[in-house]
């Protein structure tokens, strides 16, 4: 799993109604604290049933199992502060899910016999703890492959005539050449083999908004999207993860909730070049 807590010391860090959600889900009969400890044990190393309950999954579940293992371990507060994971701001539903059918485990970190589902309420903010979560390596391996978002840009209306763009500084003409290669608005060229001017608007819009964000989190975006060209799916889905993740942490993922709280724009962290690399 994580490195640090095999099956059994997660579960031993449960309370006993909590491994009794836990063996309910898969209809396991057991009353006491090791029985239903060693009924979970089993299970989760029967490649057999895990295969099939990860068939039934939905892609938002699947998501956050890949992110979790990708890492090894991830803070539950972590999870919750990345809506775009599940497409539609389910990722606490979600969580509460895989973990009551324990492909998902809460590390015994400040838990040790304690720890109850109570603890993912509705409204956990991180509640003063840490909840670890980690994937146990029986369900990591049949995981199947990380589902896309699915997010599709609607072009603009082909009927309107656009001022001249704005000019655009070197962060936004960057993203207007990745959202070119990566074809998200599925340009319109002219007869000149110029873009369309309803799309080229369009795609300046969208390239400023983008621009606004974080330069790390843009930088670590555009990765994933000129590294996912030269992938299959899998291999794009698993790399696309690392980045993601490889922002967790990052002063940056803080201060755009706060300036957001606060009703500002945010103060984001210069990007830190890299030797042998170029932002720009």
């Amino acid at each position: 799993m994580s490195g640090f807590y095999s099956v059994k010391e997660c579960l031993r860090g449960y309370t006993n109604a909590a491994l009794k959600v836990i063996c309910e889900r898969w209809k396991l009969a057991a009353e006491s604290k090791p029985t239903r400890i060693r009924a979970i044990e089993k299970v989760l190393r029967d490649p057999f049933h895990v295969a099939q309950v990860l068939k039934r999954l939905d892609p938002a579940a699947v998501r956050v199992l890949h992110l979790v293992a990708t890492r090894g371990t991830a803070d539950l507060a972590d999870l919750l502060s990345v809506p775009g994971l599940l497409g539609d701001g389910r990722t606490h539903g979600v969580v509460q899910e895989v973990t009551q059918q324990g492909l998902a485990l809460v590390c015994p970190h400040d838990h040790t016999g304690a720890f109850s589902f109570a603890d993912l309420a509705d409204k956990y903010s991180g509640n003063g703890h840490k909840i670890l979560l980690a994937v146990p390596d029986s369900v990591a391996k049949h995981l199947p492959p990380m589902p896309a978002l699915g997010v599709t840009l609607r072009p603009g209306p082909t009927n309107v005539e656009p001022d001249t763009p704005a000019s655009s500084d070197k962060a936004t003409a960057a993203f207007l050449e990745t959202l070119r290669v990566v074809d998200v608005l599925g340009p319109r060229l002219t007869t000149s083999g110029d873009l369309h001017r309803s799309d080229a608007k369009r795609a300046q819009e969208l390239a400023e908004t983008i621009a606004r964000n974080s330069p790390s989190a843009m930088a670590a975006t555009k990765k994933a999207l000129w590294g996912a060209l030269e992938m299959g799916l899998t291999d794009a889905c698993r790399a696309g993860a690392r980045h993601l993740v490889s922002m967790w942490g990052h002063p940056d993922q803080t201060e755009g909730p706060a300036a957001f709280a606060q009703r500002r724009e945010p103060e984001w962290l210069d990007l830190e070049p890299i030797a042998g690399e170029d932002h720009d």
